[in-house]
């Protein structure tokens, strides 16, 4: 049905809940993922920037669990390099 898939997360635990799901779009012939990082905008509740430093390991993480179900995982051009 389709290959690639983005996946937007705001590094969540509820994120890691929907990482650990991604499998199941592979029936559907999900091969690739495009794995971004969405921020929260200014003026929510509780919202607030996640710095790059504590950012960076959780993406990683993300990244290393899609790949252990078999994606090939790649980040927009403006996201940081890995």
């Amino acid at each position: 049905m389709f290959d690639k898939i983005v996946l937007a997360t705001d590094l969540s635990t509820d994120w890691d809940h929907v990482i650990g799901c991604a499998e199941d779009l592979r029936a559907l012939g999900a091969t690739q993922a495009v794995l971004t990082h969405v921020l929260v905008t200014r003026g929510l509740v509780g919202a607030g920037d996640v710095p790059e430093s504590e950012a960076r390991p959780k993406l990683k993480e993300q990244r290393g669990q899609l790949e252990l179900q078999g994606f090939e995982v790649t980040f927009p051009w403006w996201s940081w390099a890995f």
